[in-house]
């Protein structure tokens, strides 16, 4: 493409690295790689701003007040007066910082990774008349929605991650403008997958993701522990993922325990090496929850998550891996089930246990799920597909 490309500035509000974050980034990336302008922006000194300066992409902190920088549940359980109060206490300064930066940085879009980070970027951009994109990665709960209902209104362009991300706002907000929305599917750099995996007696299945309670890691530890014998003397399951707080992460290793399925599971926590890992899996299991009360010590947690899309998914059918998956969201429109891997109703653990049963016994059927996800994966998720509907986005927006 041509080097007059738009200047954007991706901003994201999440201090953890997750999924959202690793797609901001293969954004601004594959956008400068197209010789357009990438930079990127967090409210305080995040994890994505060195992982950003690692790809060679300038990265700025811009500091939140901290009164501000609760993230997630904590922020939408807080008392309206109190979030009231703090922002108009922490809010207009970081308003008027980020406008003045935008403007000092001719930036012509504003790239928002979440909601959160559009509630005080959108009156930024506001300000100096820049146009907001914001990307919804999935579907906020009821909370979450009323505190950024205004953001998803107001944003000049809402690319949703899938269908259902998309359909799902729309259904809760009537006055979404369908003219203002599209999808845009998450993608991966495309790399030649390794060979299936070789029969053998034991069989992997690898859990890949951020280990908190809607990723449904304790059904899965249930699913294990109902195996039949035959089954569960051949399955091995790895966990790869950090907890943020880490009382998950207990919590699950407690309970594996507990299902006497310890010596069964590895908990290998956060890796560099995930090509390696998928590579030495035959299965990847992704069992999201939608809606529960998850037992944690020191007090349970409600969940109320909806999968927009589910990057380990697209990871296993780049690799040729065959997926079992919850039957949720953009979950239906990643994993194709009885094409390339099976889906299973959300926290039925039975039915999770039964599809492990299958495709611990079933060798071929295993290599011929990754083989159907790889044409799948290359068809519709490669980063490629997705930076060509990025950058069209972009020229909608700006007439470049």
């Amino acid at each position: 493409m041509g080097v007059d490309l738009p200047r954007v500035a991706f901003l994201s509000s999440r201090p953890a690295h997750g999924g959202s974050q690793e797609m901001l980034l293969q954004l601004a990336a594959g956008h400068a790689a197209r010789g357009g302008h990438a930079h990127v922006l967090a409210p305080g000194a995040f994890e994505i701003l060195e992982r950003a300066r690692a790809r060679g992409l300038p990265a700025t902190a811009l500091p939140l007040h901290e009164g501000l920088a609760a993230y997630g549940g904590a922020l939408v359980r807080m008392p309206r007066w109190k979030l009231a109060l703090r922002a108009l206490r922490g809010g207009p300064p970081f308003v008027v910082r980020l406008a003045a930066w935008l403007r000092r940085e001719r930036i012509d879009v504003l790239y928002v990774a979440e909601a959160r980070a559009g509630l005080l970027a959108l009156p930024s951009a506001r300000l100096v008349r820049v146009p907001l994109l914001l990307h919804a990665q999935g579907g906020p709960a009821d909370a979450a929605l009323r505190l950024t209902r205004a953001v998803v209104l107001r944003a000049d362009r809402v690319l949703a991650v899938s269908e259902a991300v998309r359909e799902d706002l729309h259904a809760r907000l009537p006055t979404l403008d369908r003219g203002r929305t599209a999808v845009m599917y998450n993608g991966l750099p495309d790399q030649p997958p390794p060979p299936p995996r070789p029969p053998a007696d034991e069989v992997v299945a690898l859990f890949l993701g951020r280990l908190s309670p809607e990723k449904g890691v304790h059904h899965l530890l249930d699913a294990v522990a109902r195996l039949s014998p035959g089954a569960a003397g051949r399955l091995r399951l790895d966990v790869v993922g950090a907890d943020p707080e880490g009382r998950y992460a207990a919590w699950l290793a407690e309970r594996a325990t507990q299902l006497g399925v310890a010596d069964r599971v590895r908990f290998l926590g956060f890796r560099d090496d995930v090509p390696a890992r998928l590579a030495a899996c035959d299965l990847v299991v992704c069992p999201s929850v939608e809606d529960e009360v998850v037992p944690l010590p020191g007090g349970a947690v409600h969940v109320q998550w909806r999968e927009g899309f589910c990057l380990a998914a697209a990871e296993a059918m780049r690799t040729g891996r065959a997926v079992v998956a919850s039957d949720t969201y953009g979950l239906r429109e990643v994993v194709d089930h009885g094409h390339t891997g099976l889906r299973v109703p959300v926290g039925d653990v039975d039915a999770l246990a039964d599809a492990l049963e299958v495709l611990v016994a079933d060798p071929s059927r295993r290599v011929a799920f990754g083989q159907a996800g790889r044409r799948r994966f290359v068809e519709r998720f490669t980063l490629d597909g997705m930076l060509d509907a990025f950058e069209r986005e972009l020229a909608g927006m700006t007439g470049r």
